[in-house]
């Protein structure tokens, strides 16, 4: 099976006082082993800043500098973490748990959305 990621697209950045957030709605496909069939998927990816901060220092202040690269690092650790729990392309139960994760963070994003 191959996991294609076809597109990432920033939906909304929330940067105030109060917090700087990410919001990436990413489509990709499962390939079967021939690659003559393919299962679409896309989803909502959230973040914050200090998950960004986290996953590259060490150490306790937030003084450090997080770059763009950092940011489009950050997001494919993220989509690699959501997509890699299909491990077959034919395991149904699988699927239908993955299916369910995406469908929730686009429903989570849409309430969320509501407030902006």
């Amino acid at each position: 099976m191959e996991i294609k990621i076809t597109k990432r697209e920033k939906l909304y950045e929330m940067n105030n006082e109060m917090c700087h957030n990410f919001y990436y709605l990413v489509h990709g496909r499962f390939y079967n082993d021939d690659k003559t069939a393919y299962r679409k998927f896309k989803f909502v990816s959230w973040f914050d800043i200090f998950d960004v901060d986290e996953f590259f220092y060490d150490n306790e202040e937030m003084d450090n500098i997080i770059t763009e690269d950092m940011i489009k690092e950050y997001l494919e650790e993220c989509i690699c973490g959501m997509v890699n729990i299909v491990t077959d392309y034919n395991n149904e139960n699988q699927l239908r748990n993955f299916y369910d994760m995406c469908n929730d963070s686009i429903i989570k994003y849409n309430e969320v959305s509501k407030y902006w």
